[in-house]
């Protein structure tokens, strides 16, 4: 099934608003995520205070990238698609995938679901990697284009 680019843009902008919104009420809900996992995982004091603090800057890295997507999503809107600013919010969503996913990975180290979770966030943040250097690569040929016409 296909849609048309525009009807494409506003789903991607509705999605990045429910995400934002999903993180929010995440990080509202940290304490009593933790309450559950104090009661079910029978974890000991000295976890949880670590353990939040991980969760909370994960949560606060995760609406940074939200933010570049949204950056991301507004260039492409006004087809500034191959532009430096568009590199820019690659890498930095790249960048935010790999810190989130480092976050995971030390909480892994208490629970650990939260490899699986590690993996994916550094994953997602390796392709973007290659979709930021494909970009980038792009945008140089596209300059050096502008200067020959």
């Amino acid at each position: 099934m296909k849609i048309s680019r525009k009807a494409s843009t506003i789903l991607s902008f509705v999605f990045l608003g429910i995400l934002s919104i999903g993180i929010i009420i995440a990080l509202f809900m940290i304490p009593q995520i933790m309450d559950y996992f104090k009661e079910n995982f029978k974890i000991n004091r000295d976890m949880q205070n670590p353990a939040i603090y991980l969760l909370y800057a994960a949560g606060i890295t995760g609406l940074t990238s939200v933010f570049f997507l949204f950056n991301l999503l507004m260039n492409v809107a006004r087809n500034l698609i191959f532009t430096d600013g568009s590199v820019f919010c690659l890498r930095a969503v790249s960048w935010c995938c790999i810190i989130a996913g480092i976050l995971f990975g030390i909480l892994s180290l208490y629970w650990l679901i939260f490899l699986l979770g590690a993996f994916g966030a550094v994953f997602m943040g390796v392709m973007l990697r290659v979709v930021k250097n494909v970009i980038e690569e792009a945008v140089s040929i596209k300059n050096e284009n502008d200067f020959t016409i």
